[in-house]
């Protein structure tokens, strides 16, 4: 027992008051969400569950490190209205006009027309930038008020995320199929690998671009 407690000191942890601190407890509890997903999630039916609920789970880790690459300053109540609104619009404008855009032209696409595939990034470019030119220019018309320039591009970082967490959800429901439906090895490991890209790094790309 002693032994035991030299190499995981539990109870000099309990102890110890910089444990019991605030943003080590959020820490430890973000770290144990996975095993919350775990219980509360298995019993789901649809294949969107885990894609969307690790998205949000990483989509977090990306605005902190974001965060520290632009420094865009304090984050006060108008960011944070902002910010709101930015993901408000984002969810919304996705699903009513980006996603009927390019359903009509994914055929165009898959036959190899360049100028579809462009429309398809444009598409979606405007998707998350809008709502950054559209809050610049409300700010600007009713408080009379400039954020810095690298607010901005924090908060077009956060447009960025809402669009890959939203879109992530329908390539990981892809991607279990493929892991479900697999008939070798190498197609299982491709779909493995294509939902932890979507989960880890989709939502990075939007946010960078």
């Amino acid at each position: 027992m002693l032994a035991f407690e030299i190499l995981v000191p539990v109870k000099t942890w309990l102890r110890d008051a910089g444990w019991r601190q605030g943003l080590r407890l959020l820490v430890i509890a973000y770290a144990l969400l996975p095993l919350v997903f775990l219980a509360f999630l298995s019993s789901s039916s649809s294949l969107a569950v885990p894609g969307f609920a690790y998205s949000l789970y990483v989509a977090p880790l990306w605005a902190i490190a974001f965060w520290l690459l632009l420094r865009p300053g304090r984050i006060a109540a108008l960011e944070i209205y902002v910010g709101i609104a930015i993901i408000i619009w984002v969810t919304i404008w996705l699903n009513v006009v980006t996603v009927n855009i390019n359903d009509h032209l994914v055929s165009a696409v898959r036959n190899g027309n360049f100028l579809a595939a462009l429309a398809v990034g444009y598409n979606e470019e405007i998707t998350k930038a809008l709502p950054i030119l559209l809050a610049a220019l409300i700010l600007l018309k009713f408080r009379a008020t400039k954020l810095n320039v690298r607010m901005w591009m924090f908060l077009g970082t956060i447009s960025g995320l809402t669009f890959g967490i939203l879109e992530e959800r329908l390539y990981t429901e892809m991607a279990i199929a493929q892991v479900a439906n697999a008939s070798a090895v190498s197609q299982a490991d491709t779909g493995v690998l294509d939902f932890a890209f979507r989960v880890f790094v989709d939502g990075f790309e939007h946010a960078g671009s």
